[in-house]
């Protein structure tokens, strides 16, 4: 609670920071630098976890798969927007197809089937497509868990390369991540398979099979979906959602 509390004054300042596109960037680069010392530094004992939590997922039985050939799960479906975002989506072809446009950045929106339970122990995945449309560079689009009204946690790819992840309490950010990686392959049309292993407060992050970061983070268990999370505005693009799985104890 004493964490969580100092992180709500923290959100603040990063929220009225993150409103100038400079400072974002400038943000960006600090987040990099800090995570490269990270895994330089990181001890024995924080990769052993990491392939603890890894080694353990893999005899998790499936909980969810969706091929996304109907909405049995019910995901939203058409426009939803407001004064910052607009998110048109369909299922069809065996994809969940999005249109957005991002008029304001600092915004989101998540889209969490109705029938999706809770978890608290899990792995999440599912594999983005990026279609014609907007290269900017802080936009990611991937999976939303432990969702429980404004409080989530966030694990996406923008087209130009970064991954991104989030702590969100009462939309104030209290936890972000901005990182490169090379494992990304944005081109139209090119798939990029996300992964979110959670066991307790750990959470551990890959792009198409390679372990890419991790969070520490106070999340109580939740829904899991796909969401977008913007910096910054941005033309009309268009995203795919393949293959979204879960496994669970």
């Amino acid at each position: 609670a004493i964490v969580r509390s100092t992180r709500r004054a923290q959100a603040t300042a990063t929220q009225r920071a993150v409103l100038d596109e400079a400072a974002t960037r400038a943000a960006v680069e600090a987040t990099q630098t800090a995570e490269a010392r990270v895994a330089a530094t990181a001890t024995g004992s924080v990769q052993a976890t990491v392939q603890a939590i890894v080694k353990e997922k893999a005899a998790w039985p499936l909980q969810i798969t969706e091929p996304f050939t109907d909405n049995q799960l019910g995901w939203p479906i058409g426009l939803k927007q407001d004064h910052s975002l607009a998110v048109t989506s369909t299922i069809e072809g065996g994809g969940y197809q999005w249109v957005v446009k991002v008029v304001n950045g600092n915004s989101y929106f998540n889209l969490v089937p109705a029938q999706a339970p809770r978890f608290e122990d899990f792995s999440a995945a599912v594999s983005v497509t990026f279609g014609p449309g907007s290269d900017v560079d802080l936009v990611a689009y991937g999976l939303t868990f432990c969702h429980v009204e404004d409080d989530y946690g966030f694990f996406g790819i923008t087209k130009s390369g970064l991954w991104q992840a989030l702590e969100v309490h009462g939309t104030g950010i209290y936890q972000r991540r901005l990182v490169s990686s090379e494992l990304i392959d944005a081109r139209p049309g090119r798939v990029n398979r996300l992964e979110v292993i959670a066991r307790g407060s750990d959470f551990v992050f890959l792009i198409n099979g390679q372990q890419v970061g991790t969070l520490s983070a106070e999340i109580d268990p939740g829904q899991i979906g796909l969401g977008v999370g913007a910096l910054q505005s941005t033309a009309t693009t268009e995203v795919e959602f393949t293959d979204f799985e879960v496994h669970a104890p």
